[in-house]
Formats: structure tokens, C-alpha cells, sequence
């Protein structure tokens, strides 16, 4: 696996209305609580990630990738500023090339985390079969990268996550080999970011890669966010 990288933000934050400094927030990304929700999380996201890949030995899998970016007084989902904050967001992923028939695949992926304890997210299989094959009776042919991609949920964090948010989905989409990757596999910028760590190959150089030698590749990615007061 990649090694991990580190970056470390050199910003100055002057809160207004707050006596912080920049000390105060690399106190906060640095602490005991920050860390504590670094490894629950990562070994959240490992297990899936790995307890998939020897259920698929018809699939070539990449290394898992992990991204986690700190931000300063990130704003909250009504779109106002939070200060006093810092809000570190976790991607975990996993991508694998494949061939043969499509839909066949995707039911004996299905079929594998489900043996594993997988259960039906908001957007289920049977939702991406349906609209495969009304496209391809309309349009007799279908492109892997316009099928809705589907969710499970798996078990949450264990106990002990601190101001995190994660309802324990996992999420699975596929493009294939037609398929115009840019924007596909993008990662949100991290200009400004406080703290930054990430491991594993970027992801749309992994899937570039694989669609060398395979006609499809499926993504498993697991997300969470974790918001810890600062001072």
C-alpha cells in the first residue's frame, strides 16, 4: 500500500467574535479525541473493504485508498459557517476491474455483501436491473457508467466516535471502458485545509489503470464526518 502522506495547512484563522488562534485549531486536529476518531473509523472502513475482495476472485482489486481533510469552521449543511470548529471528513474507497456480463456481476457482488452482513441502503439492486434493462430493450445497449449506483448499509463505528456523523453506508457504482472518467473520480480540492492525510492510489488513476485490461470497474466507497469544538 501507498505510504501515508501528511500536509499540514500554514494558514493564520482570525475568528471573528472568538480569541482562537491557529495553535488553538492544530491543538484541536491534534488531539486525543481527533486521533480517537482517526482509528475507529479506519478500522470501521477496513473491514468491508477487505472482507469483500476474497468473495469476488473473478474481480482485480486495487489497494483501498484513504482520504481524510480537516477544515476551519466548515460550514454547516445550512450553509452557514461554524466557528469554533474544526470538521475533518473521512473517504474510504475501493475499486476493482471486472469482465463478463454485467448484470450476472453485479447480482454475485450483491450476493456477496449480503452474505457479509450487507443490508439495503436507500438505493437497492434491483432499482439499477430494472433501469439496465428497460435502457437496453429501448436503446439495445447500455452504458455501465448511467446505471444509479446502489447502497448498503453495514455496521456503524464503534463506540467512542466523537462528534462524528456516519449512518454506516457503503456505496457501489461502476463506469466501463466507454466511459469518460474525468470528474468520475475526482477528490474534493484541500486548499486551506488545517490537516490532510491520505493512503492508497488515487482512485482515477486506479481505474484507468484496471479499464486497461478490463471492460468495467465497480467502486465500493464508505464516507463519514467528525466535528470536534474547538478550545
Amino acid at each position: 500500500m501507498t505510504a501515508l502522506a501528511v500536509v499540514v495547512g500554514c494558514v493564520v484563522w482570525v475568528e471573528a467574535g472568538t480569541s482562537l488562534s491557529h495553535d488553538d485549531y492544530r491543538a484541536a486536529v491534534d488531539s486525543a479525541a481527533a486521533r480517537a476518531n482517526r482509528e475507529i473509523n479506519d478500522r470501521w472502513a477496513a473491514k468491508p473493504l477487505t472482507d469483500l475482495p476474497p468473495q469476488l476472485p473473478w474481480a482485480e482489486w486495487a489497494e483501498p485508498r484513504t482520504r481524510e481533510v480537516c477544515e476551519v469552521d466548515y460550514a454547516t449543511e445550512f450553509g452557514a459557517r461554524n466557528p469554533g470548529t474544526i470538521t475533518c471528513r473521512m473517504t474510504y474507497s475501493r475499486t476493482a476491474g471486472f469482465d463478463g456480463d454485467f448484470l450476472t456481476r453485479i447480482g454475485e457482488a450483491d450476493a456477496a455483501g449480503r452474505a457479509l452482513g450487507w443490508l439495503e441502503g436507500g438505493s437497492v439492486l434491483r432499482s439499477s436491473v430494472e433501469y439496465y434493462r428497460i435502457t437496453e430493450a429501448q436503446a439495445g445497449k447500455v452504458d455501465a457508467g448511467t446505471v444509479p449506483a446502489v447502497s448498503y448499509l453495514v455496521p456503524a463505528p464503534a463506540p467512542g466516535t466523537t462528534g462524528c456523523t456516519s449512518p454506516g453506508y457503503i456505496g457501489e457504482s461502476w463506469v466501463e471502458r466507454s466511459n469518460e472518467l474525468s470528474g468520475r473520480f475526482g477528490e474534493w480540492p484541500s486548499a486551506g485545509a488545517l490537516f490532510e492525510r491520505s493512503s492508497g492510489p488515487l482512485p482515477q488513476a486506479t481505474a484507468t489503470d484496471l479499464l486497461s485490461r478490463h471492460r468495467y470497474v465497480m467502486a465500493f466507497t464508505l464516507g463519514t464526518e467528525c466535528r470536534l469544538k474547538v478550545g
